[in-house]
């Protein structure tokens, strides 16, 4: 067993995107017991004039497809020569005559034959259908295919670690996030190998060989170039894109299409035709590589978007079949053919140019690179196709960050998936920044702490496809980084979790911390610090999945935690489960952990999972909004200081002060950053939940994915509201149901149960 890890600046789109396929595949199709065969309806061979009937031949062993394949492939009728089709029969291809009257017939597995009639089709050239035919002549829609395919398809997908790292001029470069991934692998019985893209960054070879990191080193960088050239004739498809403004976008939806069929992914224009390009030691961006004497010949080769004529038609010549996709949404409706995801990946593809700007001094302290890193929170859609290609996921882009404009492409997708294709759109993962897709939104005012309200948009939001937004219908959960270092590598530790988790299965270990409660009496945020009355309510949480794990450590009240604050930290940084309930705040949680003063190079997660109540966790956009209302501050300070208001000066210099706090230091953005797999947390200030208790069972007792967890526990939430009434905390009118808390993590994660030892 042994991976090749890939190292990648984010400097230039293609080279990421480029990668994509050659380091995470679908391997071909295998012979499996539930088969069909795919066939292309053009070249059906017409054995009885009279009645139109067309009589599907057959092919050798070797041209057999597994059924979710769906690939186009010619058979000539062969009667004489049939072979039973196990289970299933199916076609796929494209009609080029307006109307057809079709009937296809197969002989099963228990040699009777199957026999189906289909009434006049019209479909536009170049549009699919897709029938799936049962041995004993039922049929199947594409609702069915979908469970069919999973039940009857054996195609491993085969991954390997890419590390995207940010960089910043010559030498501000973040690997802090990438290195303690690779540090995380070195113990493991695992053979590895590094292979940089374009060149090694400075010291990070010196201080892998001073962690005594186990790996081969590849000497001579490679460039995405050499790689391709290196595998292209074992590469049977080439998808190929535009490299121009309408490119990126185009490649994060051709990059996993190209995975999905261990192909290639190429983005050109013309002056990769250019002769002058031929020299290796001239190749750069301005001066592109030479792919003129590629050939294509024997390959399956697809066009996508509006790529230059000599490209066409170099790349035409010889091919074996040429699709084009003329637009970016064909080639998502191609690969939602092959997959019939149920899952949907939302990117803002403009976020490669937004950033926010900020000088974190202790940003980079860990691992001590040098250079200098002031844009953050943007690029995190350039990794989206590694996790939609590992997964399976359908990438969708929207240049937009208004959350109407948001939520509507959303519901129009969920709606036209079940539509078009009988898919029922399970699982939401919004891959960006609160700053690419805004996570909250003011609402009203909150009386309680006499501010202004936020609300969740992800669950509420973008989650909710219906009328009534306290019902959230998709799993729903968000991925992002302070730089694209740390979105990289969350979803390295997401695709390699099992392997990660390996060497601490035998020491499954919770920390449980209560500082103070705050049950559901309206208005009031604190009723007891008692430890005994802690202990008890914090029981009730936990109880009924305490034997899924082999310890845990339990502290409740506010003397006990401050007491045993270092003891706390050091478990802190072994636990796979933290369940807190107290007061919190944008840094950490009071009293406990924060991340100004307890985040140092030394504090490193153990791939927990962070579930709780407390307030500002993840409070991105408020802090944002703050810190934008902050030009405005020193006028309004200079009269409130001459009119003498005390309380309003009180007021204005809190308000400066949130307005000063560095979103890098957001508890959120640095668990993620130090090994988190998922946390819940608020947008703003919160009220009590009792989605603890109900996202515990699901995920330890029943088995439920995180993001799953996380909505059921939600809706139960409005459901009880709906029952006991809603906390009455926003004067702007009762909120039922959860409207603070959202899911940083990837929704379809599922954490270690003990129970699968």
């Amino acid at each position: 067993m042994g991976w090749q890890i890939y190292l990648v600046s984010d400097n230039t789109w293609r080279d990421v995107l480029s990668l994509v396929p050659l380091a995470v595949w679908t391997e071909l199709p295998t012979r499996d017991p539930l088969q069909v065969i795919a066939l292309h309806a053009a070249e059906w061979v017409q054995q009885n004039a009279d009645d139109h009937q067309r009589t599907v031949g057959f092919s050798s062993h070797d041209e057999t497809r597994a059924l979710g394949e769906l690939h186009e492939q010619t058979f000539q009728a062969r009667p004489a020569q049939r072979e039973p089709v196990r289970l299933a029969l199916g076609f796929v291809g494209p009609f080029f005559q307006p109307e057809r009257d079709l009937k296809i017939s197969a002989r099963g597995a228990t040699n009777t034959t199957v026999c189906v009639s289909l009434p006049p089709i019209s479909m536009r050239a170049g549009e699919r259908l897709t029938l799936f035919v049962a041995a004993d002549g039922s049929t199947y829609g594409d609702a069915d295919l979908a469970r069919l395919a999973r039940a009857g398809t054996h195609r491993p997908i085969q991954k390997n670690p890419v590390l995207v790292y940010h960089t910043e001029g010559v030498q501000g470069v973040d690997l802090d996030a990438p290195l303690d991934f690779l540090l995380r692998l070195s113990r493991l019985p695992v053979q590895l190998s590094l292979i940089p893209i374009n060149e090694m960054p400075l010291r990070f070879a010196d201080t892998l060989k001073e962690k005594e990191f186990p790996m081969q080193f590849v000497r001579s960088p490679k460039t995405i170039f050499d790689l391709q050239d290196e595998q292209r004739a074992d590469r049977d498809t080439w998808v190929i894109a535009p490299f121009n403004d309408d490119g990126y976008a185009i490649g994060l939806v051709a990059a996993p299409f190209a995975s999905l069929h261990r192909g290639l992914v190429l983005f050109l224009d013309q002056r990769n035709l250019d002769r002058k390009n031929l020299n290796p030691e001239t190749r750069d961006q301005e001066n592109p590589n030479y792919y003129g004497d590629w050939s294509a010949d024997g390959k399956d080769v697809h066009f996508v978007g509006k790529v230059d004529q000599a490209i066409v038609a170099h790349f035409s010549r010889g091919a074996r079949t040429c699709v084009f996709h003329h637009s970016r949404g064909d080639l998502e409706q191609a690969y939602l053919a092959e997959t019939l995801s149920d899952k949907i990946i939302l990117v803002n593809p403009n976020d490669l140019e937004i950033s926010i700007h900020e000088e974190n001094e202790t940003l980079l302290r860990a691992f001590k690179f040098g250079g200098s890193i002031k844009k953050l929170f943007g690029g995190a859609s350039l990794v989206a196709p590694l996790l939609a290609a590992a997964k399976y996921e359908r990438v969708l882009p929207i240049r937009s960050r208004n959350p109407h404009a948001i939520d509507r492409f959303v519901e129009e997708t969920a709606r036209a998936m079940s539509a078009d294709w009988g898919i029922q759109t399970r699982y939401l993962t919004i891959i960006a920044s609160p700053e690419a897709i805004p996570m909250a939104m003011p609402f009203g005012f909150q009386s309680t702490i006499n501010s202004d309200a936020w609300v969740e948009l992800d669950g509420r939001h973008y989650a909710s496809l219906g009328v009534n937004e306290a019902e959230v219908d998709l799993a729903v959960g968000r991925i992002f980084g302070i730089t694209v270092s740390d979105a990289s590598t969350y979803i390295a530790r997401d695709l390699f979790y099992d392997e990660l988790i390996f060497t601490d299965r035998e020491n499954h270990a919770a920390l449980l911390l209560m500082s103070e409660d705050y049950p559901s009496a309206k208005n009031d945020i604190c009723t007891t610090t008692d430890a005994a009355e802690l202990q008890n309510r914090l029981d009730e949480y936990f109880a009924g999945v305490a034997n899924r794990f082999d310890a845990a450590k339990t502290y409740c009240g506010k003397t006990r935690i401050t007491q045993n604050r270092s003891e706390i930290l050091e478990a802190f940084k072994r636990a796979h489960l933290i369940l807190y309930c107290g007061h919190a705040e944008t840094s950490g949680l009071s009293d406990v952990i924060n991340t100004l003063d307890d985040y140092n190079a030394t504090m490193w997660l153990n791939l927990p999972v962070l579930i709780g109540i407390g307030c500002l966790t993840g409070a991105f956009d408020r802090m944002r909004y703050r810190q934008q209302t902050l030009r405005f501050l020193p006028g309004l300070i200079e009269t409130i200081h001459t009119v003498g208001l005390a309380a309003e000066k009180k007021s204005i210099t809190a308000l400066e002060k949130e307005a000063r706090d560095l979103l890098s230091n957001l508890f959120i953005a640095q668990n993620i950053r130090r090994g988190a797999m998922g946390q819940q947390c608020s947008v703003g200030v919160a009220y009590f939940h009792n989605e603890c208790g109900a996202i515990l069972e699901e995920l330890y007792l029943r088995g439920a994915s995180l993001g799953e967890a996380f909505r059921r526990a939600k809706n139960r939430e409005y459901e009880r509201d709906l029952r006991e009434g809603a906390p009455d905390n926003l004067t702007a009118g009762e909120i039922l149901g959860d409207p603070h808390y959202v899911l940083i993590g990837d929704p379809t994660f599922t954490p270690f149960n003990p129970r699968d030892r």
